[in-house]
């Protein structure tokens, strides 16, 4: 385990089934996947194993970030891996090498009427340092806007 792996844990008021739409179906993920203020562009969706999620964000600063998922399980309703890396663009500083190689899972379950809903990010690969503290601002931000915080 890396020091920078992470777990979150969270109850949500909605059945597992309706969580899996929120992160596999593209209407959806326009609503949550970007930062505040940032417009979302789905480039490609493709929710099967080995399958490519791209998009591209623009950030109130004008920077743009090209993000990419690649999908590795997809068992629904209850379960999500990804692979997830994302690269920023800027006037001052074009083609930057990629972030960090980042797996995603998300294990639904079902809970009463709602569902437990565990996040983890394992970190596969490391190509940018500097980039760590970004991503606990601005990533798991994301995250958090997700589940409702």
């Amino acid at each position: 385990m890396h020091p920078l792996d992470w777990t979150l844990v969270r109850v949500l008021d909605a059945p597992p089934e309706q969580v899996f739409r929120v992160w596999t179906e593209p209407e959806h993920l326009m609503r949550w996947w970007a930062p505040k203020g940032a417009d979302l562009l789905i480039l490609h969706h493709e929710p099967r194993p080995e399958g490519l999620f791209l998009y591209r964000l623009r950030l109130p600063g004008g920077q743009v970030a090209h993000g990419q998922c690649v999908y590795r399980e997809i068992q629904a309703p209850d379960r999500l891996v990804f692979d997830y890396t994302s690269n920023m663009e800027s006037k001052r500083m074009n083609n930057r090498p990629p972030s960090d190689v980042w797996r995603i899972r998300l294990t639904l379950q079902e809970a009463g009427s709602g569902t437990v809903a565990t996040l983890q990010g394992t970190l596969l690969e490391v190509r940018r340092k500097e980039r760590h503290a970004a991503w606990t601002e601005s990533d798991a931000g994301v995250l958090l806007q997700f589940i409702g915080v």
